[in-house]
């Protein structure tokens, strides 16, 4: 069944219908593509009820507003998790502990350096350095992060949830080595919040907060939480930005996306789930945001611990259709589509100022 027979027998809307209102959003300010159009649900009109469609921002308009936003010389920094980590640490801001480093071959004596597939396995053996959470040093859109919680020698299997899901040992020292032979970071996995531990079957969840930097000082823009469960996929929660409190929930995108009353393993009701120190965690990435004066636009991704919040990472491009898809709302707001041609004017009188010079 083609994608637009499968939309129309869910939503009862007509295929031509969706294909002139496709094609106009693709030409409007958000440059919608087909994708765009089924990923983010812009087929079903109760989904959006009551927002407009056009201040949906697309793949290709949020590149673009990346790219408007934010000074290339600040990618760098935020791209490299290591990078921004000792950035960031050095100014006292909580981060989670790094326990070692895979770098295939790299000939440098760092004591936490892991060289070879043989080293890598035998830390992964190592009883004793768990939990972690690991992650590639270079940021790519969440890609290859992962939980671990044990290891079972016998089985030969690293323990990624408290409901007993696991990977094969050998799989993954083979996949870190053909994927992430420049750079694989494993920190200390911190102690979740008690309340979220046990809805979220121990799992850490991701605040997201995105913040933009105005002639006022940096400000909160966009705000949501994801966290992983034990299938690999993600929940996705949208949250009130004044008191952190969970506001509603889902899983997937597109034709596959769900609501959510309870988690799908634990049964617990999520939303009756806030943030703690949501205030202290916004002030946290407020505050960190003067550090990186680049970037003008940026995604911080903050965990809620039992010992405070954390900055888990700092995301030179956000995501904006998971908060689109969170909030049920574009971000083509006209205050916003005003800072980023702000911005935009701002960053070209400095590149001919340069030329200039």
């Amino acid at each position: 069944m083609s994608v637009l027979a499968r939309i129309a027998t869910e939503t009862g809307a007509q295929p031509m219908r969706m294909m002139r209102e496709f094609a106009a959003l693709s030409f409007g300010p958000g440059k919608i593509a087909f994708g765009d159009y089924v990923r983010l649900r812009l087929f079903d009109d109760a989904f959006w009820a009551g927002a407009d469609k056009r201040g949906v921002a697309g793949r290709r308009r949020a590149a673009e507003i990346m790219a408007q936003a934010n000074h290339a010389d600040g990618h760098g920094l935020a791209a490299n998790r290591l990078a921004a980590k000792a950035y960031l640490s050095a100014f006292g801001f909580a981060m989670p502990q790094a326990v070692a480093i895979f770098a295939q071959d790299l000939a440098a004596p760092g004591g936490a350096l892991l060289r070879t597939r043989e080293q890598l396995r035998e830390f992964l053996c190592d009883s004793v350095v768990y939990p972690l959470i690991g992650r590639p040093v270079q940021h790519v859109a969440g890609a290859g992060e992962v939980e671990l919680l044990g290891v079972n020698l016998e089985a030969g299997r690293l323990t990624t949830s408290r409901a007993g899901a696991s990977a094969d040992l050998d799989g993954f020292v083979e996949h870190i080595s053909e994927n992430y032979a420049g750079g694989y970071l494993f920190e200390r996995r911190p102690e979740p919040d008690g309340a979220w531990a046990k809805a979220l079957d121990g799992q850490l969840p991701t605040v997201r907060l995105i913040t933009v930097m105005t002639d006022q000082g940096a400000r909160p823009f966009r705000l949501c939480a994801t966290a992983q469960t034990p299938d690999g996929g993600e929940l996705l929660l949208r949250l009130d930005p004044r008191s952190g409190a969970v506001t509603g929930a889902s899983r997937g995108a597109g034709l596959e996306f769900q609501d959510l009353d309870r988690h799908p393993w634990t049964g617990a009701d999520l939303t009756r789930l806030s943030l703690p120190d949501w205030p202290a965690m916004r002030a946290m990435a407020l505050e960190a945001s003067r550090l990186l004066a680049p970037l003008s636009l940026i995604g911080w991704e903050l965990i809620p611990t039992a010992a405070g919040p954390m900055i888990l990472a700092v995301d030179e491009a956000p995501d904006l259709a998971r908060h689109q898809l969170a909030d049920r709302r574009g971000v083509l707001t006209a205050d916003f589509q005003a800072f980023v041609a702000a911005r935009r004017e701002a960053l070209a009188e400095a590149e001919q100022l340069r030329l200039d010079a």
